[in-house]
């Protein structure tokens, strides 16, 4: 028999256990949701790009329902963002919205005439999750 072998046996059960990532997956949505909410307020999309300034027909029904309108945030009401949830389980987090209006305005906004791409992941983002499950499955190893 081969010596270790019930704890290599031990450390694999527990990394592949599914309930073993539910915190996980929980944090990874919390870092994506709280970015898309931090940029999208700042005016910028996942890739640090500002968003393209509003039309001029679009501005001016904004004014006239005095409404902001200054650098594109994507809030009217704030309704849309306020949506953003993360649905953590056991093997993936679902980063969506939470009733069907703020989906389709987050579409609009991104597949529009002037799309604004902020529903996404950055890569300074991937690699913090990267870390986050490297962190996990080194936590899970040692035991």
């Amino acid at each position: 028999m081969l010596i270790g072998l019930d704890e290599v046996r031990r450390m694999w059960e527990r990394v592949i256990d599914p309930n073993a990532y539910t915190n996980l997956f929980k944090d990874i949505g919390i870092v994506i949701t709280d970015g898309i909410q931090q940029r999208t307020a700042a005016g910028i999309d996942y890739l640090k790009n500002t968003f393209s300034p509003y039309t001029e027909a679009y501005k001016k029904w904004k004014q006239r329902k005095g409404l902001y309108t200054g650098k594109v945030n994507l809030k009217v009401s704030g309704h849309m963002l306020g949506s953003l949830v993360s649905k953590p389980e056991p093997k993936q987090v679902e980063i969506t919205f939470s009733n069907t209006k703020a989906m389709e305005t987050a579409y609009y906004n991104e597949e529009g005439r002037k799309p604004r791409v902020f529903v996404s992941i950055p890569p300074d983002v991937e690699k913090q999750i990267d870390k986050m499950i490297d962190k996990r499955i080194d936590e899970l190893l040692n035991g």
